[in-house]
């Protein structure tokens, strides 16, 4: 009779957890954070930051992808994604803010640091062949 018992339990065990299961599955998605604007003197104060960490995260890429451009490139902004998701959690910012900051800064032409101009070209997506 014991044994019974303690099957019983585990069955309901697993049925609460399966049951758990499907009801986060099923729960919609989590909204994307609220669009805030960078005030324009912290959007300022990121632009130059992120045309600094530009120069030296380029020259690593290309370093890693000699011959391949569009790799240099994808290499490139998945470090700049890495950098701006940092930021806006170190400083509070929505990611949209500081992108949207970012675009603002180069169609405006924000001043930067001598030497830290932002590449504004957009190469064709030619992947390499091999990984």
């Amino acid at each position: 009779m014991l044994g019974a018992s303690k099957q019983t339990l585990a069955g309901a065990a697993v049925t609460v957890g399966v049951a758990a299961a499907a009801l986060v599955h099923s729960m919609p998605p989590r909204a994307p954070d609220e669009f805030r604007a960078v005030p324009t003197r912290e959007a300022q104060v990121f632009y130059v930051a992120a045309a600094e960490a530009e120069v030296s995260t380029r020259k690593k890429a290309e370093g890693r992808f000699r011959g391949s451009p569009w790799s240099r490139d994808d290499d490139f902004h998945n470090k700049e994604a890495k950098f701006i998701r940092t930021y806006a959690k170190a400083h509070r910012f929505t990611i949209a803010g500081l992108v949207d900051a970012e675009g603002r800064a180069m169609h405006e032409g924000w001043a930067t640091p001598p030497g830290a101009i932002p590449d504004q070209k957009v190469l064709p997506c030619r992947p390499r062949l091999t990984y």
